[in-house]
């Protein structure tokens, strides 16, 4: 019986010593050994973590939302752009609205992409998409006669300019009493008149718009100015005309308007 105690009590004592003294100390330098360890998975874990986190935010920006978001902003810039075009292209078709009222015109805004000087031809940035044809009027703002198109390709039309040397057309001198007279192209941007009766009494200065004879453009659209003249025979004046147009060309990008519904000789029909 007593070897029995005995034995308990050694085992019993060994055990206690075991858990509070020998292997508690050695689980606390096992964990010291293993803290960088530890730390090291931790860390790992992370960055695995963060890593795994931005690849979700990745794909769920480019993916979808970023590039959804990215694209309305296009979007809307686009239609902005778009807004203040359209309001700056009424700005300037404000400018022809009197000729649309009065006249009734069907007007087709279009801006220069060339011009020749040498040889009195202009480019215009519309052709046949916009309803173009051969031998429609181009005119400025404020009705200032430009030329005709003689050419038209699918996204241009050519231009022939009124000082072009093949040009001629009737016009009419608003001086002290109205002079009819033909006015004449010479080439290199110049313009002449010539027939027009000194009853007219014409100075320098004096508007020349066109005459609605010979059905080649309606009445009153813009020439130009008399820039000289002298007799030329015993009753009528010649001289030189200032072209309106030009002036376009000198304050830079200035857009012009193919009247679309008028045809030579409708007056007289």
């Amino acid at each position: 019986m007593k070897s029995f105690w005995l034995k308990f009590l050694i085992i019993g004592g060994l055990f206690v010593f075991l858990i509070f003294g020998g292997i508690g100390q050695h689980l606390k330098n096992l964990s010291f050994l293993f803290a960088p360890f530890q730390k090291l998975l931790f860390y790992g874990g992370r960055k695995v973590e963060l890593i795994s986190k931005c690849l979700s935010d990745r794909g769920k920006y480019f993916n979808g939302e970023f590039f959804q978001s990215y694209q309305k902003k296009l979007e809307d810039l686009e239609k902005r752009v778009q807004i203040t075009k359209l309001k700056e292209e009424n700005a300037r078709l404000k400018e022809a609205l009197n000729i649309s009222k009065s006249e009734n015109f069907l007007l087709e805004m279009t801006y220069p992409l060339s011009f020749f000087k040498t040889n009195d031809f202009l480019f215009i940035d519309k052709g046949k998409e916009s309803g173009l044809k051969k031998n429609m009027i181009v005119i400025g703002p404020k009705k200032v006669l430009v030329g005709k198109i003689v050419e038209v390709f699918n996204k241009f039309s050519k231009v022939k300019l009124i000082t072009n040397h093949t040009f001629k057309f009737d016009i009419i001198v608003l001086g002290e009493e109205k002079g009819l007279g033909l006015a004449q192209g010479k080439g290199n941007l110049k313009l002449n008149f010539r027939l027009i009766p000194k009853s007219s009494k014409i100075k320098i200065g004096d508007q020349i718009v066109t005459s609605q004879l010979g059905g080649k453009f309606p009445y009153g659209l813009l020439v130009g100015e008399v820039k000289n003249f002298k007799k030329g025979g015993d009753n009528y004046f010649q001289g030189e005309i200032e072209p309106y147009f030009l002036q376009l060309f000198n304050i830079g990008i200035s857009p012009f308007f193919v009247i679309k519904n008028f045809n030579e000789f409708d007056e007289f029909k």
